[in-house]
């Protein structure tokens, strides 16, 4: 029997199978988990990501409020970062303050209230994240395995934003090819995907609170046609 290849690195050896997204963003092994085929030196090495990535997916002003975590998530979080802390290792703590920027709050209308400090979600391991999470559904949804590809993400847009998109590309984002849940309301996705193909745009939703846009193109070699 021919053992399916990683979806991250391409190795042949996938003995390992990864769960996108990863459990400890539910308050409990979902029914609907979906597993991906990995290696095992990839499946190791997103450990690490999956807590920093949880502590602050759960710690912002839109998403702390979510059943899910107000419920078991949370407390998971906090236990694992007084554990960082008691036993001297604090990486995961300091992730998260470091994660902290100041921030001007404003107005609907434009008028400057003040200042507080918001979660800068622009860094590395949300980079990786966000491509493990768009490659595994990749595979999962379009049969696709790694190739050479750009994955871009970004914050999705506000309803404002969408306001006043044209008319044909709200249309485009209303009728995705592919679209699914794991753990009822914890995550959401749509997939705008090409069959066969890894070019694609998809849409994560987590906690009803926040949506992020991802992107996958394919690599351009310099000096190609």
């Amino acid at each position: 029997m021919i053992k399916p290849s990683c979806v991250y690195c391409g190795r042949v050896d996938a003995s390992d199978h990864d769960h996108v997204p990863p459990l400890c963003l539910f308050p409990k092994p979902p029914a609907d988990a979906i597993t991906v085929p990995s290696c095992r030196q990839c499946n190791v090495n997103h450990g690490r990501d999956d807590e920093r990535v949880r502590n602050l997916l759960t710690s912002l002003a839109s998403t702390e409020s979510h059943p899910a975590v107000l419920g078991h998530v949370a407390a998971r979080r906090d236990r694992s970062l007084e554990r960082d802390v008691n036993q001297r290792r604090g990486k995961h703590v300091e992730h998260l303050l470091d994660s902290l920027t100041p921030v001007e709050i404003r107005t609907p209308g434009g008028l400057h209230v003040g200042r507080s400090v918001a979660f800068n979600l622009n860094q590395p391991v949300l980079d990786r994240f966000f491509s493990r999470l768009t490659r595994g559904l990749l595979w999962h949804d379009n049969g696709v395995v790694l190739q050479e590809c750009e994955i871009e993400w970004r914050v999705a847009p506000s309803l404002s934003d969408l306001a006043g998109m044209p008319s044909e590309r709200k249309a485009f984002l209303s009728s995705p090819s592919r679209s699914g849940s794991v753990g009822g309301d914890v995550f959401r996705y749509a997939g705008y995907l090409r069959p066969g193909s890894p070019s694609s745009l998809w849409v994560f939703g987590f906690y009803e609170g926040v949506e992020f846009i991802t992107r996958c193109r394919i690599r351009v070699v310099a000096g190609s046609a």
